[in-house]
């Protein structure tokens, strides 16, 4: 699965602009007793060039989550799986690791 990110200008516009604002709040006095050097972007890329930060990017960039969806648990012939999770119309085969509650990370 390629999901295509960064294939818009506007998402490189975009993550350029959030990891300046990152790197500006972290430069903030009030967080120097816990921060060593920068490290991420490093040191020979120039935060305020925009072809370096690009670069950066898309040589390091990467997303923490997968992509995830949902199907309908029941028994009518919108359904997908029962309540065992079994799925409808294949014999010998169950849908896992799934949650039947919503359920988010966002930190």
């Amino acid at each position: 699965m390629f999901p295509n990110y960064l294939s818009e200008e506007q998402d490189m516009i975009d993550t350029r602009n959030a990891l300046r604002e990152t790197c500006r709040v972290f430069m903030q006095d009030a967080f120097k007793p816990y921060r060593g050097e920068r490290s991420k972007p490093g040191i020979d890329v120039d935060i305020e060039d925009d072809d370096q930060v690009d670069q950066w990017i898309r040589e390091t960039g990467e997303t923490l989550y997968h992509p995830v969806g949902t199907c309908k648990m029941g028994n009518d012939s919108m359904s997908v799986v029962d309540e065992h999770l079994k799925v409808h119309g294949i014999d010998r085969i169950k849908s896992c690791r799934c949650f039947n509650h919503a359920y988010f990370n966002w930190w």
